[in-house]
């Protein structure tokens, strides 16, 4: 090809055209014109591959290698194999020396549980002293059902020796009335008592009792282990707990 209209390109041509790479080679519309030459002169160089496989007069070499170039056109070709290796990534590395199986140590043993024991019983328990059956459901101010009910604490069974049976109508009596619940004030007057027809403490007697054994945890069970408080501390109780309404202001 001319460069300047005197000279011609010294460079090589590509492989089916007739232009060299700077002058247009590597063009589109080229390197399809180049193909499409290649194709059509496909036939006539095997037939001249052929042709040279069966002429005696050239060399046995000359022949071998025409053979094996018609072949590797026609996809003949012998197997080949190739070796490929792949290394490993961090993570892929870190992921193979994990190894699956159970975990080392000794294996646990069939048919055992790993849990607590508890008493397949669910009744609530009983009063020791008249054999009445406690409610089912503990209330929450409570860590565990009391010894006697409390128709048998007003009756003063807890402090007296056991005796069997439920307490008599001479004991009810002697016993008085059974006062209110927890503390209450009428007027400037406190009292504080079980509640009546209940079988556990009230959350005020629980409360006292739980003060009364983290004072002095070596106290002899007695009256006081159930919740009963004295005069003076269901006074201070209920002045502590009462107050007194605040007079409302008269809007103007």
């Amino acid at each position: 090809m001319l460069t300047d209209g005197t000279r011609r390109c010294q460079k090589p041509a590509l492989l089916g055209t007739n232009i060299c790479r700077e002058h247009g080679g590597n063009a589109p519309q080229v390197k399809a014109a180049a193909k499409a030459r290649i194709e059509k002169a496909a036939d006539r160089l095997a037939q001249q591959l052929l042709g040279m496989a069966a002429d005696d007069e050239l060399p046995p070499a000359v022949k071998l290698g025409a053979l094996k170039d018609a072949l590797d056109r026609a996809g003949l070709s012998p197997r080949q194999a190739f070796d490929v290796t792949h290394e490993l990534k961090p993570y892929e590395q870190t992921l193979q020396r994990l190894e699956r199986g159970p975990r080392p140590g000794r294996e646990a043993e069939p048919e055992i549980i790993d849990a607590e024991i508890v008493d397949e019983s669910s009744a609530a328990p009983a009063c020791a002293g008249c054999g009445a059956q406690f409610p089912a459901e503990l209330p929450p101010h409570l860590d565990a059902y009391p010894e006697f009910c409390r128709d048998c604490r007003d009756a003063g069974l807890d402090s007296a020796p056991a005796s069997s049976g439920a307490p008599s109508d001479e004991t009810r009596e002697s016993s008085g009335p059974v006062p209110e619940s927890g503390p209450r004030y009428s007027g400037e007057e406190a009292r504080s008592g079980p509640l009546p027809g209940r079988g556990y403490p009230s959350p005020d007697e629980a409360r006292q009792a739980r003060t009364r054994t983290a004072r002095d945890p070596g106290d002899a069970p007695g009256a006081g282990e159930h919740g009963y408080v004295t005069a003076e501390e269901g006074a201070r109780l209920a002045a502590r707990d009462y107050r007194r309404p605040r007079p409302r202001k008269r809007r103007v």
